[in-house]
């Protein structure tokens, strides 16, 4: 059953509970209404009876007989006993079995039920206002004319009562349409998002209500969606590009070697080629690798002393430095402790400290800093190369950007971005800028832990 259907049957099903609550209701205040009616006419009947059997004569006369008849023509039937029990004056030429057993149950001045030959009867018994006549006067009146009322009247209510549940239904499937229209024109919209553009949305709603708020949440997701995705296609694109520049020259320098014989100092010199293409390869795959482990969330964040990692790094790339004769100074400050991901904070440290050792030129240094200020810990990396250009200053946290200026155009594009998403990651931020001593110069700040924290610390590199 669809949601409109369900609606429709709910709306009915209530309207349907409503009418027989009240049709129930009609039905009780009809039946005590007729009831009192009844109840009240035997009062007065018997009161008019009292009056006539209960003057000073002891006999009744003719006259006292044509009173009675009149009087009881508005009740169903009437009766004078004496205290033994004979009758005085009767509708009936003799008393009815149901009366003797009704006068012991009698409560005087009282209305009450019995049963005779299986119909229902209101009955009230009164005694005569002087002390030494014990006179009973019975008046009753048949209950018929209350069923005669009842069961017409429920009839036509349980008819009426059909006719509500077939007008609830079609009136709860019309409100049900028309409040589901709007949420049927949102799933139209999310059917087309979903086969052909991701960039269509839902838009403003006319009401600020339940589907307003529905709507303008979705679109939220869609922007949310559509950002993941254009970051995964350019990602992709870029990747490829990056990976068969690498494998094109590998290619390249096979198929040259092998296009002739070549002695064995040729085959060595592409032999090494070949080598650094492969470590060129190689080191992109791992930032490839760190950049998607980055944006996966998946980070063992724990305390540590970022002096540990700095120096790890440090050492790390020390043999690459020392390759191109560039120096690496370090000023650490004590105790410098930070929450994050040694792993992946290693790898931000070393990308950076790679990127500097690139640029710099030989006979030149590298500067590495640890402070620790306030509630911050700051780590900064500056080189004595040439510094970030206007767009690179702009653009150098970008994903395979790359910088056409003082820079260079070599590498993957990915050093700096990987580091950006790293620190970003471990909660910490990330800047970059050309110091007035010349140069470049990386910053990373992350919030500093409370001493009184225990210390956990983890070797760089640890997974």
């Amino acid at each position: 059953m669809s949601l409109r259907n369900r609606l429709a049957v709910s709306f009915a099903l209530a309207l349907v509970l409503a009418y027989i609550a009240i049709a129930v209701g009609a039905v009780v205040v009809v039946s005590r209404v007729l009831r009192a009616s009844i109840d009240g006419r035997l009062t007065t009947v018997a009161q008019a009876v009292t009056a006539i059997a209960g003057d000073d004569r002891d006999e009744i006369d003719r006259e006292d007989r044509q009173q009675f008849a009149a009087v009881t023509a508005d009740a169903g039937g009437a009766l004078v006993l004496d205290a033994a029990g004979g009758m005085v004056l009767g509708t009936t030429p003799d008393i009815p079995p149901w009366v003797i057993a009704a006068l012991r149950t009698a409560r005087i001045g009282r209305p009450f039920t019995a049963a005779s030959d299986g119909r229902e009867l209101r009955v009230i018994v009164e005694r005569r206002r002087r002390p030494e006549v014990n006179n009973r006067i019975i008046v009753w009146q048949s209950m018929q004319i209350v069923h005669d009322v009842e069961t017409p009247l429920v009839l036509v209510l349980s008819g009426f009562g059909c006719l509500v549940l077939f007008v609830g239904y079609w009136a709860g499937a019309q409100i049900a349409k028309r409040g589901l229209l709007p949420l049927t024109r949102i799933t139209a919209i999310v059917a087309e998002i979903a086969a052909n553009d991701l960039s269509l949305r839902v838009g403003p709603q006319p009401h600020e209500d339940e589907l307003g708020l529905l709507a303008a949440t979705f679109d939220r997701m869609l922007d949310r969606l559509q950002a993941a995705f254009e970051r995964q296609r350019q990602f992709t694109a870029d990747a490829s590009h990056d990976l068969r520049a690498p494998l094109s020259t590998l290619r390249a320098e096979v198929d040259l070697a092998l296009r002739r014989e070549r002695t064995n100092a040729e085959y060595q010199s592409a032999l090494r080629e070949i080598a650094a293409d492969a470590d060129q390869l190689e080191h992109l795959i791992d930032a490839l690798l760190a950049t998607a482990r980055s944006d996966s969330g998946d980070a063992d964040l724990r305390p540590f002393d970022l002096n540990l990692i700095v120096e790890a790094s440090a050492a790390e790339i020390e043999p690459f430095a020392r390759a191109r004769n560039v120096k690496i100074d370090a000023d650490l400050a004590p105790d410098v402790r930070i929450l994050g991901d040694t792993s992946l904070v290693g790898r931000a440290v070393l990308a950076t400290l790679h990127n500097a050792v690139k640029f710099t030129p030989a006979e030149r240094s590298i500067h590495l800093s640890v402070i620790s200020a306030a509630s911050q810990a700051r780590l900064c990396v500056r080189d004595e190369g040439p510094g970030f250009t206007d767009a690179a200053l702009a653009h150098a946290l970008d994903r395979f950007w790359r910088d056409d200026g003082a820079r260079g155009r070599s590498g993957s594009g990915l050093g700096l971005a990987i580091a950006h998403a790293i620190v970003r990651r471990c909660g910490g931020e990330i800047t970059i800028d050309n110091p007035a001593a010349g140069g470049a110069q990386v910053t990373m700040t992350f919030p500093l832990l409370d001493r009184a924290r225990p210390l956990r610390a983890v070797p760089a590199g640890s997974d």
